[in-house]
């Protein structure tokens, strides 16, 4: 976790097909059909400023004794998953881009 203004972030590392370590962030989690998913973004690595290209996933979450475990959700759950992701990032006071009026058409589930 790190530290920003009094508010704690939560950041997960997996490692990609490649091996290479991506570090997301958890930004919030929510139960559906009795699960506890969370959903993840990274920031825009690019050099541009203006860039507001965020990728978004959502994971399920199993607590175990050694934590969460985050793994991919059932392939036929990721069409509702997808409206409610979209739908918690674009009420909550302020998008994820940082829009006030957004439609989230920028938004990239994965």
């Amino acid at each position: 976790m790190k530290e920003n203004d009094d508010v704690f972030t939560s950041y997960v590392e997996f490692e990609n097909e490649d091996g290479e370590s991506i570090t997301l962030q958890v930004v919030d989690y929510f139960e559906f059909e009795d699960e506890l998913y969370a959903i993840l973004m990274n920031e825009c690595d690019c050099d541009d400023e203006d860039c507001d290209e965020v990728e978004v996933c959502v994971l399920k979450v199993e607590e175990g004794e050694d934590g969460e475990t985050f793994i991919e959700p059932d392939e036929e759950k990721f069409p509702d998953l997808q409206r409610i992701v979209e739908k918690i990032l674009c009420e909550a006071d302020e998008c994820c881009c940082g829009e006030d009026d957004c439609d989230c058409d920028h938004h990239h589930l994965q």
